[in-house]
């Protein structure tokens, strides 16, 4: 667990960001999924498969535009990977003040105003949780009904049927397309998961759920 100060700027490994956003009590799920929310803001980005990552630039551009005070080059690494640019202060105190009043599930689907492609990272397991026992139990305004009218779900299932040819993996057929999750674990992710996923038609997946014809 590292931190530094450069130019009076405090940055941080994500260790040390993590354990910072822990003592502000933020219900933070773990470090995976902190790296995840940054890759998925499209702020780093993996070259290569040697799970060494890197400022994009987008990121590099709103660190010259606040004089480097955002993300420091030098890479710190942990959990599997090799190297990661660090956090700063200044990007601590962002990430706080965008997700760190929203406690619980209730009230985000309350306001029904939810960014499918940015969920914190200390909401993302409790989400899980709601779809695993939703999916069973699905209605009009359940966390995951909502997730599946989203954009992102659409594009999710429409990259999956492409990949696919249409086609239903069981039975060859193209009529009543659907896409079926193998398993929930990462659910609201599954394009960093493509493999999750698997077309069938609408009888197939319904015999798979056990649903009478």
């Amino acid at each position: 667990m590292t931190q530094k100060v450069i130019n009076g700027v405090v940055f941080y490994d994500m260790p040390a960001f993590y354990k910072k956003l822990k003592e502000r009590g933020m219900d933070t799920v773990g470090i995976p999924e902190l790296y995840k929310t940054f890759i998925g803001l499209g702020l780093v980005e993996k070259v290569g498969n040697d799970k060494t990552y890197y400022l994009t630039k987008k990121a590099m551009a709103m660190n010259a535009t606040y004089k480097g005070k955002l993300f420091h080059t030098e890479p710190c690494g942990e959990w599997g990977i090799k190297s990661f640019p660090m956090l700063s202060e200044h990007m601590l105190e962002s990430f706080i003040t965008k997700y760190g009043n929203k406690n619980s599930v209730k009230s985000i689907v309350q306001n029904k105003n939810i960014d499918w492609n940015n969920i914190p990272p200390h909401m993302i397991q409790k989400f899980r949780r709601c779809a695993k026992w939703e999916y069973k139990n699905i209605h009009a305004d359940s966390l995951y009904h909502q997730y599946l009218k989203s954009d992102k779900w659409q594009n999710i299932r429409m990259n999956a049927g492409d990949n696919s040819d249409n086609r239903c993996s069981k039975c060859g057929s193209v009529d009543y397309i659907q896409i079926h999750h193998l398993t929930y674990d990462h659910v609201f992710e599954e394009q960093l998961y493509p493999e999750d996923l698997v077309v069938l038609c609408r009888k197939c997946h319904e015999k798979v759920h056990g649903i009478a014809s």
